[in-house]
């Protein structure tokens, strides 16, 4: 189930990821990423497929969007109901479930009150050990999150540099001493080159790739 009403939870936001995920972004860059984000939070995880709507949620004119629209669509995957960001879907299905199970709690403790106090109180001791065991277990976003990092990471890595690459994507992320981060802005600024793969192979092999922040957006 997915959260589409007035009562949506705050959306989380753990800022230590999202940085390591954004170097490359300028101020206004993250700004238009933020004001997306947070839209697609409020109306189910998708944006329309309309640049005009996306420029207006953005607070861009059409010429400021069509220049960052590459860098921050990055970020983005298109589908059939709209453009959907990953790590943004899974924090919503995770608040969904939250607010289902309690819910579920809730409609059990009402059927208590107006039943055997008895029988109803047994059941609300099921249910609440039920829902405490299910939530102990159930993976926090941040869990979540690291572990899809790395998946996010090969996934683009080998959009970007063709099959085969896994290798490659994985010595790049040790030459970047393990940051997830550096290692994703270094294969967005590959994916400007003529050949992207040759690039990353520079920067394995010891060459200086260039500032990182100036790289194409790539969560």
């Amino acid at each position: 189930m997915v959260l589409r009403d007035k009562n949506m939870p705050a959306m989380p936001w753990f800022v230590r990821d999202y940085l390591m995920d954004t170097q490359h972004l300028t101020r206004d860059q993250h700004g238009a990423y933020l004001l997306l984000l947070g839209t697609a939070w409020t109306q189910g995880g998708y944006l329309p497929d309309d640049d005009e709507v996306l420029a207006a949620i953005a607070k861009a004119t059409p010429a400021e969007w069509d220049a960052m629209r590459a860098r921050i669509m990055a970020f983005w995957t298109l589908t059939k109901r709209g453009w959907k960001q990953k790590r943004l879907m899974k924090e919503i299905e995770y608040v969904s479930e939250q607010k289902e199970r309690r819910k579920r709690a809730a409609q059990i403790g009402g059927r208590a009150k107006a039943g055997k106090q008895r029988e109803n109180s047994s059941a609300i001791r099921t249910a609440n050990a039920q829902e405490t065991q299910a939530i102990a277990l159930a993976p926090t976003p941040t869990l979540v999150a690291k572990a899809t990092e790395d998946a996010a990471l090969f996934e683009r890595g080998v959009e970007v540099l063709g099959e085969g690459s896994r290798g490659l994507i994985a010595k790049l992320k040790k030459v970047k001493g393990g940051s997830v981060g550096e290692a994703r802005a270094a294969i967005e600024m590959a994916s400007t080159k003529v050949n992207p793969r040759e690039y990353i192979g520079r920067i394995v092999n010891g060459a200086n790739e260039g500032p990182v922040r100036g790289s194409v957006g790539a969560i």
